[in-house]
């Protein structure tokens, strides 16, 4: 085992992704997988550009007169609608490598912040436009939560690199108003967000109060107020061991509390300042909204997603069930219409509307689905814990092997699901699993905790126990996972190298001694730990892929992908592992792609990057037939 903060990284200069020496260790490993790949993408490149260019809706936001529906295919497009769906305005097309990560409503207005990464970035610009398409302001660099405050935008703006105008260490973030030149001043943050944490913004606009929230992790919070003639004098309201968002304002401003012993809807009286409780809820809570006099909240329910909706009283008023297995991606509504956007692992997307009595009626959904059995299974871990796991399968073929995916960390639940990589996994004869680690939030914020810090390697023994179970059963085994899953695949196949038969590790954290100096993994700090104290780095050492590559037993064939363009997970995790991996002899490959990042990138890049992925689990697992799955319908 590696100890001491004197240890010397031989690839340390893979870090520096403009220099001639990684440069041409990018090449000649795409030269090498090329070589192994053969024509074999191209089989499956005609499929995948059909797929990719549908139009599918990934997200939406509801203005006082309709919705903004967020649209991705060939292009990604952003169109606004009427709530009776009678008629439908382009406001927004991406253009060359621009990708529309996500948009959001300006709070306090008509308006919609369209987000816009240049080739999967995170940094990049803010469109603020109407309706009709008008472009009223142009917002460079990271901001989010925007709202219209006396005619003037507030947000939260990320200092990534350079230090906030007030002072402080980047990464930090502040609450900035924008005058009309498109000047910024900072309005507030400074002595309250130290480095590496979070802010956001909500606004109430009958009231003209600006909410404030302090993040330091992704389980405790703090809520300040203040009134917009005096945007810079907030007080404390709320805070501490949890994660606080408010939801809207009913006679109050409504706040969802998730923490340990159970996830709570309160209300903040402004005139008493006291904090009232109004609920508490049975099952982990995703996501609530104001929504006429009731509250409406997404809840995880037998690991997938439901809506209840609650009185001002704390009553439960009335529920609704997706048709299938399902997730509710996005919850937006006006004071008599919620808007849903639904998806499932066979169908893209559903927008239902609900009235106010949970009348129900589809707005739009996809005409593209495809067959596949789904079901599910739980196997106990090392420690005895159950782990539960969705599966999906071919529907009329026994599957060649099992793509098992996972992530286990920053309080994200999985639940089912559209994915375009897992429909033509399915359709080439694959089945494919979903595996609820703690670390997630399936089974509440003890759930998250149990599997972060120094709980880490829990994680990696719930996903072994999934690959172990499907391993009795004669199945050929695959590991998938991205970002923070990428670290589990490769700490699963570091600790168990005959484990898996094959690998797909992308945009992944790998270095666990160097994240937080890489680009924003300073954030990170509260859910890994902080290899600066010596206890914790004796910790991260433990589990560290990057430091933990076996020698003597071979890893299973492992396909690392990365893109240049991200600037959240440093491509140098990825680079550097292939390369200490090569050096010990073990089948590790890698992909870099130039126009890519962790927010995405364009249909027409996603085609290639895919397809590689396929062609990689066919090259290394080959074609034969793999046993049946037991699971329950």
């Amino acid at each position: 085992m590696l100890n001491g903060s004197n240890y010397e990284d031989e690839f340390a200069y893979l870090e520096h992704l403009e220099a001639e020496e990684t440069r041409k260790f990018i090449e000649s490993m795409s030269i090498e997988l090329r070589r192994f790949l053969g024509d074999l993408p191209s089989r499956y490149r005609g499929l995948l550009a059909q797929l990719l260019s549908q139009p599918r809706v990934t997200g939406l936001a509801a203005a006082g007169s309709g919705l903004y529906l967020l649209y991705k295919g060939a292009r990604d497009l952003v169109a606004f609608t009427g709530w009776d769906g009678g008629f439908r305005r382009i406001v927004r097309i991406a253009d060359g490598d621009e990708v529309i990560p996500f948009v959001e409503r300006v709070m306090g207005s008509e308006l919609l912040a369209i987000h816009v990464s240049m080739a999967g970035a995170d940094e990049g610009y803010v469109d603020i436009v109407g309706p009709d398409g008008g472009l009223e302001a142009r917002i460079r660099g990271s901001a989010w939560g925007f709202a219209l405050v006396g005619g003037e935008l507030y947000y939260a703006r990320f200092y990534r690199r350079e230090p906030p105008p007030d002072g402080g260490s980047p990464p930090v973030q502040r609450i900035v108003r924008r005058s009309s030149d498109g000047g910024e001043e900072v309005v507030w943050g400074s002595g309250v967000a130290e480095t590496g944490s979070r802010l956001s913004l909500y606004y109430v606009p009958q009231h003209d109060l600006l909410v404030y929230g302090v993040w330091r992790g992704w389980d405790t919070s703090w809520l300040y107020v203040a009134y917009a003639d005096e945007p810079g004098r907030a007080r404390l309201v709320v805070g501490g061991d949890a994660a606080y968002t408010p939801v809207g304002w009913a006679g109050g401003l409504v706040v969802l509390r998730r923490g340990l012993g159970g996830d709570k809807l309160l209300v903040y009286d402004e005139h008493s300042e006291e904090i009232i409780p109004l609920v508490s809820l049975d099952r982990p809570a995703e996501a609530a909204t104001v929504f006429g006099d009731s509250v409406a909240v997404v809840t995880v329910e037998d690991y997938m997603h439901r809506l209840r909706v609650y009185g001002l009283s704390g009553e439960r008023l009335w529920s609704y069930e997706p048709r299938e297995p399902s997730s509710i991606r996005a919850l937006a509504g006006s004071e008599r219409v919620l808007a849903l956007l639904e998806t499932s692992f066979t169908k893209p997307y559903r927008i239902v509307l609900l009235g106010r009595e949970g009348e129900a009626r589809t707005l739009e959904e996809a005409v593209h689905s495809f067959e596949a059995r789904v079901g599910e299974f739980w196997v106990r871990s090392r420690d005895g814990t159950l782990i539960h796991s969705w599966l999906v399968a071919p529907a009329e073929e026994r599957p060649r092997a099992v793509v098992v995916y996972g992530y286990g960390g920053f309080s994200i639940s999985l639940t089912p699901a559209y994915r375009v990589f897992v429909e033509t996994l399915v359709r080439n004869g694959f089945a494919f699993v979903q595996a609820n680690l703690r670390g997630g939030r399936e089974e509440g914020e003890e759930w998250h905790r149990a599997g972060m810090l120094r709980n880490k390697h829990k994680v990696f023994e719930d996903y072994a126990a999934v690959a172990k179970h499907l391993k009795t059963l004669g199945c050929r085994v695959a590991g998938w996972g991205v970002s923070n899953g990428g670290l589990l695949i490769a700490a699963v196949e570091t600790r168990w190298p005959g484990l898996l038969d094959a690998a797909l590790i992308g945009y992944p954290v790998i270095d666990m001694l160097r994240y937080h100096r890489l680009h924003v993994g300073r954030l990170w700090v509260p859910e890994y730990g902080d290899p600066e104290d010596p206890e914790m780095r004796h910790y991260l050492i433990s589990y560290s892929p990057y430091h933990n590559i076996p020698v003597g037993e071979k890893m299973p064939p492992t396909l690392v992908y990365t893109g240049l363009r991200d600037d959240r997970v440093h491509p140098g995790h990825a680079i550097k592992y292939a390369a200490k991996a090569r050096r010990h002899g073990h089948p590790v490959y890698l992909r870099v792609e130039t126009r890519s990042g962790h927010s995405g990138a364009t249909a027409e890049v996603a085609v290639d990057e895919i397809a590689d992925m396929l062609a990689f689990l066919v090259k290394t697992l080959g074609l034969r037939e793999g046993d049946e799955i037991e699971t329950k319908q």
